[in-house]
């Protein structure tokens, strides 16, 4: 069950809040529920020293006082939606390195460009632009229709549009 408790500057929210965390504690199953309690990024350690105080506990162990991106982190981590890693700059230029030696006898401009560092460093980049604005393959082969077949723009779209797939 979620509750949301929000009032004025001037009133005594703590006290109200934690009188009626001190109810729930009082009759939850202490196998299997929690209080979680919401509090903004730099509040939580105040938050529980106050939570400490008010319910005159040693401890919080029905409690758990969380900030919004450690509630991400748990939603997260326990949906296993942390499990994958996200691969590095350096772990996507290894990865472009493979594709670009795979695929390089099918490039038209590019072919044999897969030896220099410098030009995988920028097609990495390219990449990453081109998914930090949404430029998306359907897109990409429609700028590459509406060009000229044998001009040099549209065959560079071409093997980045292969690359990039």
């Amino acid at each position: 069950m979620l509750k949301v408790y929000y009032g004025r500057e001037s009133q005594d929210k703590e006290g109200f809040l934690f009188e009626r965390i001190a109810e729930v504690l009082g009759r939850i199953d202490k196998d299997q529920d929690r209080v979680v309690l919401i509090v903004p990024d730099q509040y939580t350690l105040q938050a529980e020293r106050n939570a400490i105080a008010y319910l005159k506990v040693n401890g919080l162990i029905d409690l758990e006082i969380l900030s919004q991106g450690r509630l991400a982190d748990r939603i997260l981590s326990e949906t296993g939606g942390s499990a994958r890693v996200p691969i590095d700059k350096q772990g996507r230029q290894m990865l472009l390195s493979k594709i670009l030696s795979e695929e390089s006898q099918h490039l038209n401009v590019f072919q044999g460009m897969e030896r220099f560092s410098s030009f995988v460093g920028m097609t990495n980049d390219l990449i990453s632009e081109m998914k930090q604005y949404n430029a998306d393959l359907p897109r990409l082969a429609e700028v590459i229709y509406a060009l000229d077949e044998k001009s040099l723009l549209s065959r560079k779209l071409k093997d980045i549009y292969r690359l990039y797939e």
